[in-house]
């Protein structure tokens, strides 16, 4: 069934569809998985540091992600996580800026993240 859709002829958002910032950060201890597991995780998100991504996902893309994850690691010596960011976020950032001066979509919450942890406010 199709999604409903708005009064400008655009859909209307279906349960599940809303996208919701993450942070996830991994340890991966074998270099060839490491490097799937960059692969995915790049893909899926924008990178904030060395193994530190911030991604806009869905309940179905997340599940998706980490399952595809799940298969990529070695659960007895790999460490994922993936911790879902409040609204507004809270944080801070220290240091050098490791993004450089890319191009950030500035209506994607992890671009709004990323703005403001530069800018220091919570």
């Amino acid at each position: 069934m199709p999604a409903p859709a708005l009064p400008d002829g655009q859909p209307a958002a279906m349960p599940g569809d809303t996208r919701v910032t993450h942070v996830i950060a991994y340890d991966i201890r074998d270099p060839k998985r490491l490097k799937r597991v960059h692969a995915r995780t790049v893909a899926a998100g924008l990178r904030l540091h060395y193994s530190l991504y911030a991604a806009d996902l869905t309940p179905l893309a997340r599940d998706g992600l980490l399952a595809d994850i799940a298969a990529l690691i070695d659960p007895a010596v790999d460490d994922v996580r993936l911790y879902q960011v409040p609204e507004p976020p809270r944080g801070g950032w220290r240091g050098p800026d490791q993004l450089g001066p890319g191009i950030l979509i500035p209506a994607s919450p992890a671009a709004r993240l990323i703005e403001r942890l530069r800018a220091g406010r919570p």
